[in-house]
């Protein structure tokens, strides 16, 4: 139960009852676990009182330690080492069928279950230990090592891919800035630099400021200068009523949150 592959499990719900189940099972471990060791140890008992019972009608008192030895050999080798090592290698082959037994056994014990759960519960918390629930979601460290476990499964291409999309995580907004040394901006306090920018600019967006280029004014889209040419209104009066406000971006954002919030805005 506990070694069978979560994300797998849940493909495999949609279609197999036995998977649905087992899904079921898992999202509720005190009672799953709780049910197994109280059948466990409840079957490890019984056993040994049999065995006890048994040596001591057949061979006397003297047998008992004999007996304990031999049924702890048994319990190990038959009851926990071979079929749980074969169980943790082949989880779907046991973990499926079992969930049927399991689920039964649960309903049959569910009031034992519930009262030693709730002190077990009443325990932990003397020790100052909260009953969380379990956080199954996975880090991007996490996510990065299935990517990159899954190179069989997954072209390298596609592979390679997926992992710089899960390092976007880690770029800031500032690693892939233009240096300002590179950005093309005007004064809109010099009508004649206006119409010379225009008429070499080789890019879609011109910034503008006021006598100082660190008092960023807004920003000028050039597909609305060749509408204003295209409807014969140009002026630099008429071109700098359609100044966009800038956006600014504080440093240190993340590359990928700032990509939502651009998506965001553009949806909105």
């Amino acid at each position: 139960m506990m070694a069978i592959n979560r994300y797998r499990l849940k493909v495999l719900s949609k279609n197999n009852k036995n998977a649905k189940r087992t899904e079921y099972l898992l999202n509720d471990l005190d009672h799953l676990i709780g049910t197994i060791l109280l059948s466990n140890n409840f079957v490890n008992i019984f056993a040994s009182s049999i065995a006890t019972i048994l040596a001591i009608k057949l061979w006397g008192g003297g047998s008992i330690v004999l007996a304990s030895l031999a049924l702890t050999f048994i319990i190990l080798v038959f009851a926990e080492t071979t079929p749980k090592t074969f169980a943790a290698k082949n989880p779907e082959k046991i973990a499926l069928p079992a969930s049927i037994i399991i689920a039964a056994l649960i309903k049959l014990f569910k009031p034992f279950v519930w009262l030693i759960a709730q002190l077990s519960k009443m325990i932990l918390a003397l020790f100052g230990m909260k009953n969380e629930p379990y956080n199954h979601l996975i880090s991007s460290e996490e996510l990065r090592m299935v990517v990159s476990d899954a190179k069989p499964v997954i072209a390298s291409n596609y592979q390679k891919m997926l992992l710089n999309i899960i390092d976007l995580e880690k770029v800031k907004v500032e690693d892939i800035m233009i240096p300002r040394h590179e950005l093309i901006s005007i004064d809109i306090n010099k009508p004649d630099e206006i119409l010379k920018q225009f008429e070499r600019i080789q890019h879609t967006r011109l910034l503008t400021y006021d006598t100082s280029s660190d008092n960023i004014t807004g920003v000028l889209h050039m597909r609305d200068i060749v509408n204003l040419y295209a409807k014969g209104n140009f002026s630099i009066d008429n071109a700098l009523a359609l100044v966009r406000t800038p956006y600014f971006v504080p440093e240190g954002t993340s590359l990928a949150h700032q990509l939502a919030h651009f998506q965001k805005k553009k949806d909105d």
